[in-house]
């Protein structure tokens, strides 16, 4: 599947929905996993690191699920950090 175009086809939108929804879990797992061990503390800025490992895992996952090329996962985790980091302004 390449995803420098748009999904052509339902199997290739499952399979984009199917990633991003193992990200989601997984990072969850992870999120919790980091907030035990207590990596962040309840600030500002740790946001911003938490955010930034969502958006590192979203594009791993679907590197990897979906065998993408590389230049556009990193295209993509470009694009995810900078939109979660906005969103994290915000808040």
């Amino acid at each position: 599947m390449d995803l420098t175009t748009m999904p052509q086809g339902t199997f290739e939108w499952l399979i984009l929905i199917a990633s991003i929804v193992v990200s989601i879990v997984l990072t969850s797992t992870v999120w919790s996993v980091l907030a035990r061990l207590q990596v962040f503390e309840k600030s500002k800025k740790s946001y911003g690191a938490r955010w930034a490992i969502v958006a590192l895992l979203v594009a791993l996952i679907i590197t990897v699920f979906l065998r993408v090329d590389i230049a556009y996962s990193v295209k993509l985790l470009g694009t995810l950090s900078m939109l979660l980091a906005a969103t994290t302004l915000i808040l």
